[in-house]
């Protein structure tokens, strides 16, 4: 089904981006469309009082397996685990930011993308401090 959408689109492989949870759907995509970018969306919890799961370690293991462009991940991410993503190579993207100050914030960690359930909102603070 996947396939038939993206060849029915009309669109170059360079234009289409697939996100997923499923690190299956990532590998597939990578295998039959390299050109495709495609990311992995995972969120971190907290499991107990220290640890986090999954870890930044098995977060970048995970994208190295599935073939994927970047990860796709909440605002629970710290910015140690940005800089291991984008210090691995990987592209980060983030979601659901509805405020100014995260949506500054990532950005300047380096998001590449913001997902929110108020782009005009965002893009119009965005616009007004571009020069």
């Amino acid at each position: 089904a996947l396939d038939t959408s993206i060849h029915g689109s009309g669109l170059d492989h360079e234009q289409i981006v697939v996100i997923s949870f499923d690190r299956a759907v990532i590998r597939d995509i990578k295998t039959r469309h390299p050109r495709i970018k495609a990311f992995w969306i995972c969120s971190f919890k907290k499991s107990g009082v220290f640890k986090r799961r999954p870890s930044i370690a098995r977060v970048l293991d995970r994208l190295h397996a599935c073939g994927a462009d970047g990860l796709s991940t909440s605002q629970r991410i710290r910015e140690s685990e940005i800089k291991a993503i984008l210090d691995g190579g990987f592209e980060f993207h983030i979601w659901t930011l509805n405020d100014v100050i995260s949506a500054r914030r990532f950005a300047a960690l380096g998001a590449l993308s913001i997902t929110s359930d108020d782009a005009p909102g965002l893009s119009l603070t965005f616009s007004a401090a571009a020069p």
